[in-house]
């Protein structure tokens, strides 16, 4: 069984790391790598790779003081995202420009297919609040990454630059399509479940 772990920030993404006991994956970067570091560590458990939900500045300011030691993931269409401190809303929402030269992420889809020890994990494609959003589903484990592509009772924007308006009912009907029992764990804020959301986020009914 799969353990998630949630470093949660008051005004920065949140940060998960779900593990095997042995192994972990990590999902999104809003705190600094070297606390996340410092907790594997501690725990003994081994990093196999750094996914992100999108490129915005407030899931990725984390990596700034990364050193490449693992792969690092990001959605095809938001690679650069990493190196544009206007796409990743650096210099302009959080007034730090942002450009990640140093990480050399890889750009993935729904083509591809990832394992934490015995749990495949899918990856499902959720443009709008950014052309690249992605969010990632353990099915034998009910648990849903949603990134900013799904809140508790609420969704992420999609007036931002680079975002795809036009593909949020697609992208949402990809979520309602899971299990009522999946639990979310969001961008920002706090868990929830798709039952929960399909009956009362506004966005969903």
């Amino acid at each position: 069984m799969l353990e998630v772990v949630s470093f949660p920030h008051q005004i920065l993404g949140n940060t998960y790391v779900v593990t095997d006991g042995n192994e972990a994956f990590i999902f999104d970067m809003g705190i600094n790598y070297s606390k996340i570091k410092a907790y594997l560590d501690k725990r003994q458990i081994t990093p196999k790779a750094i996914f992100l939900t999108h490129g915005h500045y407030d899931h990725i300011i984390g990596l700034s003081d990364f050193d490449n030691s693992i792969p690092v993931y990001i959605g095809n269409d938001d690679l650069d995202y990493l190196t544009d401190p206007y796409l990743n809303l650096g210099q302009g929402m959080f007034g730090e420009p942002l450009c990640l030269d140093e990480v050399k992420a890889q750009g993935v889809g729904e083509a591809d297919a990832f394992k934490l020890g015995k749990s495949e994990m899918k990856i499902i494609e959720t443009p709008f609040h950014t052309k690249g959003s992605l969010c990632f589903y353990f099915p034998s484990e009910d648990i849903l990454i949603s990134g900013d592509t799904l809140f508790r009772l609420s969704i992420g924007r999609s007036d931002l630059p680079g975002a795809a308006p036009r593909m949020m009912e697609k992208s949402l009907a990809k979520l309602t399509a899971l299990p009522d029992k999946t639990i979310v764990y969001p961008g920002h804020g706090k868990k929830s479940d798709l039952g929960f959301e399909k009956a009362n986020n506004p966005f969903l009914i």
